[in-house]
């Protein structure tokens, strides 16, 4: 999308907007592409970071079959339009790329359901959601498909299913006819004195979660070797400290250590929508991002 107007052949549209290299500016433009509206916020209570930026130079991260990168060089490869570091309330790291400011907003792609688990949560501590009611209770109409006896903790953990093929590549099929919060979750839910998820909600999602049910999931391939659950809408890898993240196609992710005061948010424009290569060098990079900031410490 460059000039006025652009050529024909660099035009996006609703029929390549998700497609490379089209996405790079799609993904950050989709109000003039789709029906969209703001959510309205208030400016004055948005939480301010200070900026105590950290050399980042000697951080190397590995990758399979090549020279260990950069984070640059990683920002690079993993075709990253924005990313952002806190650490201990601080922002130590920040970068734009693909025309991406620090006042786009772009897709979060499946990142958004992980946003919707913390809201859960606030309903469900306020009693207006029971987590172990019927989805049918809920929503009569469903009644007699494939979601009769899920709950809704069952939807959370995604542990239902229909049949759908979940192919973001297809031209035909379902799928077409179907088309940051970190610091927040670091802080045990609390803005200040105010608690605004409950920190129950967000223990339950880093304790639990069924790793043999990960295990037999379809993304489980996706992250060779890494002991990965799922709870309401979250990720989690386990380790010392664990791990938690939300994961949208085409490289969205949003990582989170609670021990070690560690918000990593990162935006992409990746050509595929789940790049196993990719999701792999992301993992490790987050990784050796959050360690580095330990030592740094």
């Amino acid at each position: 999308m460059h000039g006025f107007p652009p050529s024909p052949d660099g035009q996006v549209t609703l029929a390549n907007w998700r497609t490379s290299p089209f996405n790079r500016w799609a993904f950050h433009h989709v109000r003039e592409l789709l029906p969209s509206a703001d959510i309205a916020n208030d400016p004055g209570t948005a939480l301010v970071f200070p900026f105590a930026p950290v050399d980042t130079s000697t951080l190397r991260i590995d990758r399979d079959g090549g020279q260990a990168l950069s984070l640059e060089g990683f920002l690079e490869e993993t075709n990253t339009d924005g990313l952002v570091i806190v650490h201990r309330g601080r922002v130590v790291f920040e970068r734009y790329a693909g025309g991406t400011t620090a006042d786009s907003p772009h897709i979060l792609m499946s990142v958004s359901k992980s946003l919707l688990g913390l809201l859960a949560g606030i309903l469900a501590d306020r009693n207006a959601l029971d987590p172990d009611r019927l989805v049918t209770d809920v929503v009569p109409e469903i009644s007699g498909t494939a979601y009769e006896g899920a709950t809704v903790r069952h939807l959370l953990d995604m542990r239902a299913g229909i049949d759908f093929d979940e192919d973001y590549l297809a031209t035909s099929g379902p799928i077409v006819a179907y088309r940051r919060v970190g610091q927040l979750m670091v802080d045990g839910g609390a803005r200040g004195s105010r608690q605004i998820v409950p920190e129950s909600w967000i223990d339950d999602i880093t304790r639990r979660g069924d790793p043999q049910a990960w295990a037999a999931g379809d993304l489980a391939s996706y992250f060779p070797g890494l002991p990965v659950r799922y709870r309401s809408q979250w990720y989690a890898v386990d380790g010392e400290p664990p791990m938690l993240f939300g994961l949208g196609v085409h490289g969205q992710h949003v990582f989170i250590d609670r021990t070690r005061g560690i918000v990593i948010a990162k935006v992409s424009s990746q050509a595929l929508p789940l790049d196993g290569d990719r999701i792999t060098l992301t993992m490790r990079g987050a990784a050796a991002i959050t360690e580095f900031l330990d030592r740094d410490q």
